[in-house]
């Protein structure tokens, strides 16, 4: 029989709300799980005001946003509570992190190793990309007391090494871990150990590179006017400068998840010949442009917005258990899915106020 859940539902621009929902039976390959923690991303602050960011940096453009019908919810530790027909790689009770996104597998991108870039994913808390003919009445998120998704996209973590809510934050690690890829490929030397990186913008993205980058070896540091992700930096051991005239170059690769025409040009003021500049998920720019000998010197200018699964997930697991990538420091809220909407309207009036907000269960 079909019970419901609790769900964080995106009703209208500005709007979600707490509401009761249906949470159907798994089907064959699915499981329900059971969320223990999941944290709010930027794109789900983005899904709120009303942008599409999964349209945007997957198909090249805006799509419509299923309001009423989308639950956020995308970085997710969870408890397995059941499995459907055919699932035998999980069992009740296992503590799982959740790769959000499930590409389809049968398309060019898929079949051509870009998954990452599959236009007909099915991604977890985000109101786009599920195949059509979905019949179900919302799309799952794990911003709900518990959740259907595919079992092959859970991923058992180890929590003798680190929280529920650390794991929660894998997406995100793994998010930094494919920068460093995209980095490493545009270059024909690699991302090599002895590199100096710069990281402009310590969010949670960009302080995750960083020590990604540390973990490899590099000399990473920062740049952000914060003060909450400096002092969060000084946290982790990575070095943050409030300004980008302070970063003394040549940088052999600088990660910019900013993203704007000052940034973009003063990074590549910095950048090192044969060096590599890594946008984060840009937005447009109308009528910027790269001057021609600003990338001489075999520089190279490449986005980087996904991750490829499921390498870059399970080097971010291993990364948080061992807290190479340390991101205990990141969470300054904690909050119950009752809380949710004032923890969504506070974090877009003020987003320097809290650090990362995490979502967890009821107390009690």
């Amino acid at each position: 029989m079909e019970t419901t859940t609790r769900a964080l539902v995106l009703k209208a621009p500005e709007t979600v709300s707490v509401s009761e929902v249906p949470l159907p039976e798994p089907g064959a390959g699915e499981v329900v799980l059971e969320t223990l923690a999941c944290g709010v991303c930027g794109s789900d602050l983005r899904y709120y005001v009303g942008d599409n960011p999964w349209s945007q940096h997957t198909l090249g453009r805006q799509e419509p946003i299923h309001w009423g019908r989308t639950i956020l919810g995308h970085e997710a530790c969870a408890r397995v509570a059941a499995l459907g027909p055919g699932v035998d790689s999980l069992a009740v009770g296992d503590v799982v992190t959740v790769l959000p996104s499930h590409p389809c597998g049968e398309c060019a991108d898929c079949k051509g190793d870009n998954a990452n870039l599959c236009q007909r994913v099915s991604h977890l808390g985000h109101g786009g990309g599920w195949p059509p003919g979905y019949d179900r009445p919302h799309f799952p998120g794990a911003m709900s007391d518990q959740f259907l998704y595919f079992a092959d996209s859970c991923f058992k973590v180890p929590l003798d090494k680190a929280e529920a809510e650390e794991f929660a934050l894998t997406h995100m690690v793994a998010v930094a871990v494919h920068s460093l890829k995209r980095a490493a490929q545009v270059r024909a030397r690699g991302l090599r150990a002895d590199d100096r990186v710069l990281v402009i913008g310590c969010g949670q993205v960009g302080l995750s590179i960083a020590q990604a980058a540390a973990a490899r070896g590099a000399a990473a540091q920062g740049v952000d006017p914060g003060l909450l992700p400096r002092e969060i930096a000084g946290l982790v051991g990575i070095p943050v400068a409030p300004d980008l005239m302070e970063a003394e170059g040549p940088f052999d690769a600088i990660f910019d998840t900013v993203c704007t025409a000052e940034t973009i040009t003063q990074a590549l003021n910095r950048l090192a010949s044969g060096g590599a500049l890594v946008l984060l998920a840009p937005h447009a720019m109308e009528g910027f442009g790269i001057p021609p000998l600003a990338v001489g010197g075999e520089r190279a200018v490449t986005t980087s917005c996904n991750l490829d699964p499921p390498e870059d997930f399970t080097e971010a697991i291993d990364l948080i258990a061992a807290r190479r990538v340390d991101v205990r420091p990141y969470v300054s809220r904690r909050v119950p899915l009752s809380d949710a909407p004032f923890a969504f309207a506070r974090l877009h009036a003020r987003r320097d106020g809290d650090f990362k907000v995490v979502i967890q269960p009821e107390e009690g």
